[in-house]
């Protein structure tokens, strides 16, 4: 427990800011000439007797389970002991600091909700009332779901990752109900998480039930994060995940005309739950199929827009489950080209290509605005030192 002197401020939890009652004597009116009147030593005694108050149950706070001391101190007693504990409160908590406050709150708000949610709406600074709101709602989970999701709705961004087992359960238990009735309950329970401002995101297990419209859901978090309301601190399961292994082609042919669109997708999302049923090297070989069959604008789509291009172990194998050479290897270019405004790379998908076929793919491209890389791949793959300038020659140019 710490101790600050500042005029009469005492602080308790150390780990964020300064926790402290405290009134300033020297801008106190007349203060000379009422430093000795009754009243004034009214409020030094009445502030006395809160620091002892709330020194007293920080001891027995520290010294056992907060949840059990929190249980004994009177429901009178309970919100002097919170506000000792909250004034000025800013910055990170330790996570002993984060069990005091939470077991606190958590305390007040089972014994009078009404009361404890008054207090951390009136809360002036904004990390005072995300642990205010926060840890009220966690506590009104288990017996008032819809109002405790109301109630951590209220905040437009979270900033600290606060009661999580509690509130994942929650969110949790809320998307089980909403996905029953379809895609657009479904988002209307994401879009009131709110704004995510932490270090991470936690993943909320949604299980899609058959006949469930992933395009619809789909279209819905696109549209989501066309509006900036993409990024939340509860994530729920991939749509794209589920419905791949469930209906494959049905979700790539959605894919390619979602990419083709200028819209995003993770690769990772489409082919994790084909990897655990099929196998990695038939899931690529499937994929690089599906890619085969797109017309060229809409191959190098896919790759722009899956993020594929920026995985190159991924690239590699999903071009070397392509069957057709011809194929394959206008892929290869497609890959390498899509990247030549910017750092050119993925030139390991040429690795293990015959060196005429490394040649015939390299004097394609066109526009490299750096060929550092490029020229140190072909020294290594021994192409000719006169090849390597002619062909340097040629991809600068526009």
């Amino acid at each position: 427990m710490a101790i600050v002197l500042a005029g009469c401020a005492f602080s308790y939890l150390a780990g964020w800011g300064t926790h402290s009652l405290m009134v300033d004597e020297s801008n106190a009116p007349n203060s000379i000439a009422n430093a000795g009147s009754p009243s004034r030593d009214r409020r030094r005694e009445d502030i006395d007797e809160t620091e002892k108050l709330v020194a007293r149950w920080m001891d027995r706070l520290d010294g056992a389970g907060p949840t059990q001391v929190a249980g004994e101190i009177p429901p009178g007693e309970l919100r002097v002991v919170i506000n000792g504990v909250m004034t000025g409160v800013w910055g990170d908590l330790s996570a002993a600091d984060r069990a005091k406050l939470e077991a606190l709150i958590g305390e007040w708000a089972l014994d009078d909700p009404e009361a404890a949610l008054s207090w951390a709406r009136g809360l002036r600074h904004p990390q005072q009332r995300e642990v205010g709101l926060t840890y009220i709602a966690a506590a009104l989970a288990d017996g008032d779901p819809h109002r405790a999701f109301g109630i951590y709705a209220e905040q437009e961004k979270v900033t600290h990752t606060l009661a999580e087992g509690k509130i994942l359960a929650l969110i949790t238990k809320l998307c089980g109900e909403a996905v029953a009735n379809g895609p657009q309950a479904l988002l209307d329970l994401q879009r009131r998480i709110p704004r995510n401002e932490t270090n991470g995101i936690t993943g909320v297990n949604v299980v899609y039930p058959d006949g469930f419209d992933y395009a619809a859901m789909l279209d819905g978090l696109a549209e989501s994060a066309k509006n900036g309301q993409g990024e939340w601190p509860y994530e729920l399961s991939s749509p794209l995940s589920q419905w791949a292994v469930k209906d494959p082609d049905a979700a790539f042919s959605y894919i390619s005309s979602m990419v083709g669109d200028g819209r995003r997708f993770q690769f990772h999302d489409l082919t994790e739950r084909l990897v655990d049923r099929w196998g990695a090297t038939a899931t690529n070989e499937w994929v690089g199929r599906k890619i085969s069959s797109l017309a060229p604008a809409g191959r190098r789509a896919f790759l722009e827009m899956s993020g594929i291009i920026n995985s190159p172990g991924s690239l590699v194998s999903v071009i070397n489950g392509v069957t057709d050479t011809a194929t394959a290897n206008e892929l290869r270019y497609e890959a390498i080209q899509a990247t030549a405004s910017t750092t050119p790379r993925n030139f390991e998908v040429l690795a293990d290509l015959p060196t005429e076929e490394k040649i015939a793919i390299i004097s394609r491209l066109r526009g490299l605005k750096q060929t550092d890389y490029l020229k140190s791949m072909m020294t290594k793959w021994e192409i000719p030192p006169e090849k390597i300038d002619l062909l340097l020659d040629a991809v600068r140019m526009p």
